[in-house]
Formats: C-alpha cells, structure tokens, sequence
C-alpha cells in the first residue's frame, strides 16, 4: 500500500486525505508547528469529516501531525496544499527529511517549484521529482474545524514537473490517483502556474464591489460578477494569456477552463459571466468577509504578490504590456494601503532573472541555466 504525505490542513488537505484514503491508500495529515490549535480538532476526532452530494462520510487517515519527521517518514509521495502564503514554508520544513525516489507535488503553484527547486538540489535530492498540478483538482470549503464541504470535481489538470524531463515519472504516480481528474502533460511549470485562472476572477471581484465587501455583504459570483465585473476580469485574463503565448503556450481563457472542467454542472459560455451564469454548483455565496480580512488572509492576501505582480514582471520581460495588471496592481496598493510591488514575488525569488526566453525554456526543461 503506498503511503502518502499531504501538507496542508486548510480544506484543500483534509478533503485530499480522504479522498485517498477512501481508495485505500495509507495518508498521514501535516501541517506547520504554528497551526497546531487548526490541527487539534482533527487530531482529536481521528479524521475528516465530507459532506457533498457525491462524496460524503467520515474518513480515519492513519496520522494527522505537526511533526513533520514523523509525517515525511516512509511516504512514496508528499503532496503539498496550502495557500501561496505556506507553500514554500511548508517544503522547507519537509527539506530535512525528504529523500530521494519520492514525488512531491504542488496542487495551485504559485511559481513554487521554480522558488524551491535550487533548495531542492543543494540538499542533493537531484533524483526527487518535483511537480506541479495547475490548481485543487475540486472546489470545496472547510465547514467546521473538523469537516469540509465538497462542492464538485473537475475533469482535467495540467502537470508538468521541474525540470520537465521529469515529468513522466510525475504523471505516473498521479495515474495511480483516482480519477476524475485527469492529468496531463504541461509544457513546463511556467505553464502550470501561469494556467491558473483564479487570480484574474478573485482580486478584481472584491476590489470592484468594495462598498459592500465593507458593509460585509456576500459578493462572490452571486452578486460580484456583473457584466462590467466580468468585462474587467476577462481583459485582465487576457494579459495572462498574453504571457503565455510569448513563451509559446496556448493557455485556455477562463471560461473555456470551466466549460471543460465543469461541464457536467452546467458550465457553458465564453466570458467569465456567461459561464459562471450558467454554473449551478456555484449559485452560492462565501461568508460574508470585509475587504480588510480580504486584503490580510484572503485572495487579495495571495494573489497579488504571488501572481499578478511577478505576471507584471514577466510581461515586461517578454516585452507583452500589461495595462490592466499594472492598473489592477495599482488599485489595490491604493485601496490595501500595501506596497505590492515591493511585496510581490520579484523574477530573482523565481530563479529566472536576467534569462531570455530561451534561457528560460532551456532552464524550465532541463534544470540548467
């Protein structure tokens, strides 16, 4: 039976963990040291709670720990689920007692293989594989302390490990997971983490409907995404498209990403609005939060400095402009009265400053500059 690491207790975790074991495999739960009182309730209880139309029951894993040595020890596969914020933290505490011959996968990058992969290799794991899943292969929240809620799956995910030489050795240990999704190949994990759709939908959502995030009204895709709304999100996903074609990557819109994920729960139409207008499993609202929680913990909190600040970065690099990027960034320095350009992930943290574009692909495909 193989035995599985997962990192991260937030909702992305637990529901990863029982899915898993669910298929029998052997899962040990971890989290950092300094979320101990979040892993508590679940120590106690044993297990994860699921409740959701297709999947549902309470699910015993066979550890749930905040000692990463004892979670790391013997596991085949670590798979790391965390927010942007954690996930580099997360591999450096595993880095001491990861070995070489097991795959540690990133669900959501944010650039992170790129950020860990030079750590990686000074540890002398050059036979360890390192990949990447462009996003949470479902959509789910965590409930209560000990039970998440498990909205729908999604069909097919991009994969890619760094270097991208290692990629078929990824791709099988993931055949081995249950399905759906799909994984399939990606280039390289430039294109894993540049495929994810989430942080053009989810910071212009709060910045333009601030007024009622501040009077604590639920504003995600129920009452958020108008048509205007959505005008500024797709203008704004077509720079991330942009991108990715000067590096020779035809990255999907987001509303042709949900059509393919979510077509069985409707999803169907081009623009942001259309498809999320027509996605019944997402008729629902987020608890109601105010902008400053969102700007502290919330999506503002991740995908400004891990995504759409080193996507500037990238465009300016690969001379593709970035106008609504640049405005989006600077409207949210404004109203978060943070410097994000400061903050954000800079091309150095990335570990592709100063490369051309070949250099980056070259560097992408074999780990060598």
């Amino acid at each position: 039976m193989e035995k599985i690491c997962i990192l991260g207790c937030g909702a992305g975790g637990p529901i990863m963990s029982a899915i898993l074991t669910s298929k029998g495999f052997k899962v040990n739960l971890a989290d950092s040291p300094q979320f101990a009182e979040s892993v508590k309730p679940l120590q106690e209880k044993g297990g994860v709670e699921i409740v959701g139309d297709a999947f549902s029951g309470f699910f015993r894993l066979n550890m749930i720990t905040t000692n990463m040595a004892e979670a790391l020890k013997g596991a085949d596969t670590v798979i790391v689920m965390a927010r942007a914020q954690g996930q580099v933290p997360l591999i450096e505490g595993a880095l001491p007692y990861l070995e070489n011959g097991q795959v540690v996968v990133v669900y959501t990058p944010f650039f992170t293989c790129l950020r860990v992969f030079d750590k990686v290799r000074k540890r002398g794991l050059r036979d360890l594989v390192l990949g990447e899943v462009q996003i949470l292969p479902f959509s789910a929240n965590r409930i209560r302390p000990t039970t998440c809620f498990l909205r729908n799956t999604k069909s097919e995910l991009l994969t890619a490990a760094m270097p991208a030489k290692d990629t078929d050795r990824l791709l099988d240990r993931l055949k081995e997971f249950p399905h759906p999704p799909n994984y399939v190949r990606a280039a390289h994990v430039l294109e894993t983490t540049l495929s994810d759709i989430m942080p053009p939908l989810v910071v212009p959502l709060p910045l333009m409907n601030v007024i009622l995030m501040e009077w604590k009204v639920s504003v995600e895709y129920v009452y958020g995404l108008t048509r205007p709304v959505g005008n500024v999100v797709d203008t704004l996903d077509s720079e991330r498209i942009a991108v990715g074609k000067a590096l020779g990557l035809q990255l999907e819109s987001i509303g042709q990403s949900m059509s393919k994920w979510y077509s069985r729960y409707g999803a169907k139409g081009d623009t942001s609005f259309e498809v999320f207008d027509s996605l019944w499993t997402h008729k629902w609202e987020f608890p109601p939060s105010t902008m400053q929680e969102d700007i502290e913990r919330g999506e503002i909190a991740e995908s400004m400095p891990y995504f759409l600040v080193p996507l500037s970065h990238l465009g300016r690099v690969l001379g593709v402009p970035t106008p609504t990027t640049d405005a989006i960034i600077q409207l949210a320095q404004v109203v978060a009265g943070v410097d994000y350009r400061r903050e954000g992930l800079a091309l150095e943290q990335i570990g592709i400053a100063g490369l051309t574009k070949e250099q980056m692909v070259r560097y992408l495909n074999t780990g060598e500059k």
